[in-house]
């Protein structure tokens, strides 16, 4: 049996934490939103989980700005 919606959510939100370690400037690109903070972005991930989609993130980093990049399965490309 596969992980629970909550197992999928808890797992995601301390991978991405975790790769963002202390980074203070994060930007959110969620597909068809402008961009928006982290907390946003979280509750969207919770969500997402919470609707059975399939999503997965990169993050983006550049000197002052890590952006954080969703993507549903659909949207995916790597």
């Amino acid at each position: 049996m596969g992980l629970s919606a909550e197992e999928r959510w808890i797992e995601h939100r301390d991978r991405l934490l975790a790769e963002l370690g202390d980074v203070n400037d994060v930007t959110v690109e969620i597909p068809g939103w402008q961009p928006v903070d982290l907390n946003e972005g979280l509750r969207w991930l919770n969500a997402s989980h919470f609707e059975a989609l399939k999503v997965d993130h990169e993050l983006i980093r550049a000197e002052n700005e890590t952006v954080v990049r969703f993507r549903s399965w659909e949207d995916w490309d790597g």
